[in-house]
């Protein structure tokens, strides 16, 4: 990788301070966070199999579906970024995003009669209601197993209640109070988390996502599971994350 010494200016305005101060908590968390990071690139490898071989079939008859799985990839890394440089809150939006394209382009797969309807989203009210409940996450995680679906409903849920929808549990997620010395309360809006709580959970969220793409992408796919051992990859990033999040349990 060739260095890039920031352009003149970087930093001054209040947006490039902004990404400064995010990309220097990337750096950080490489340096302090070897375990999430050995486990985020053992992820990303493996999707990135999972992408070189959806690339392959892209003019294939499930098109729809391995470019939706390539969407996911996609999410997963944006995600991933915002875990890492501590931007909690938006990171459950996105990976929410991530978990729904995998959830599509199994289903697409698994059901390819279901491509054209999707792509025909009816405006007729009646029609639109039986369209939303088909390519709905509780319709479309019941051809799941119960393990599989019961793992969907959990990240699906998480998303929301974290961030992916305007809540009260996620508006306050950014917000701190500190205690001043005359008595008084001072708030702060907190963008970019330190280590801690917040933090992590934001960077387990966005690791099951890409896990949970990985899962259903040897679902949908069993011929590339066996050509890359995806699930045996998968079963490996779960002993890395059980390890990981005893630790910062400890």
């Amino acid at each position: 990788m060739t260095t890039v010494t920031p352009p003149p200016g970087w930093g001054a305005d209040i947006l490039s301070d902004f990404q400064a101060n995010a990309i220097q908590n990337e750096y950080a968390s490489y340096v302090h966070l070897k375990g999430w990071q050995e486990a985020f690139i053992n992820c990303a490898t493996a999707l990135r199999m999972c992408t070189d071989y959806s690339m392959s079939l892209a003019y294939s008859a499930n098109a729809t579906s391995h470019l939706l799985f390539i969407a996911a990839h996609n999410h997963f890394l944006a995600a991933v970024r915002l875990a890492l440089s501590g931007q909690a809150l938006p990171t459950y939006p996105v990976g929410r995003a991530c978990v729904e394209a995998a959830l599509y382009g199994y289903y697409l797969a698994k059901v390819p009669e279901a491509t054209a309807r999707w792509h025909s989203k009816p405006t007729e009210r009646a029609a639109l209601r039986a369209w939303s409940r088909e390519f709905s996450v509780s319709n479309i995680s019941s051809l799941l197993s119960a393990g599989q679906a019961e793992w969907t409903r959990f990240l699906h849920q998480t998303a929301i209640d974290y961030g992916a929808h305007p809540n009260t549990q996620a508006l306050y997620s950014n917000m701190a109070q500190k205690e001043l010395a005359d008595g008084g309360v001072h708030l702060e809006n907190i963008i970019l988390h330190a280590w801690g709580l917040s933090a992590a959970n934001a960077t387990k969220f966005a690791l099951e996502a890409g896990m949970f793409t990985i899962a259903l992408f040897a679902t949908a796919y069993p011929e590339a599971d066996a050509k890359y051992s995806l699930s045996d990859l998968n079963v490996r990033l779960v002993s890395s994350l059980d390890i990981l999040k005893s630790e910062f349990e400890k």
